[in-house]
């Protein structure tokens, strides 16, 4: 199976996890919002979503921090074979839930901007 993704490159490891390696520009610094934060919030949300598990150090000639996810089984659909009335209806629905879950996640040491108006942040 060929990696997916235009970010990473993404690998299975197992049943249960993926491999995602950066393929341009990869951060240069440990940690990241999404470590701490999408683990916190992959409950609450109507989806399931990847999570990361544990991140990887550059090493052996690979120059950028990778990461460990949750394996989410799922199919690639092909372009030609969405129907663009209907996603832009499903992404409306899940943008609509997330508003309403999201709100029952704590957000304290959340990134500034997240939960407030941009007047705000």
């Amino acid at each position: 199976m060929l990696p997916n993704g235009t970010d990473h490159a993404i690998f299975r490891l197992g049943d249960e996890l993926s491999v995602r390696l950066p393929r341009v520009n990869g951060r240069l610094g440990l940690g990241s919002k999404e470590l701490e934060w999408l683990p916190r919030l992959a409950p609450a949300l109507p989806v399931s979503v990847s999570v990361p598990v544990a991140e990887g150090r550059p090493g052996h000639g690979y120059p950028w921090f990778w990461r460990i996810h949750t394996w989410v089984e799922g199919d690639t659909v092909p372009l030609e074979a969405i129907d663009a009335d209907q996603a832009a209806h499903d992404l409306a629905a899940l943008i609509k839930c997330l508003q309403k879950c999201l709100q029952s996640v704590d957000s304290e040491g959340a990134p500034v901007g997240r939960g407030v108006t941009l007047a705000l942040s």
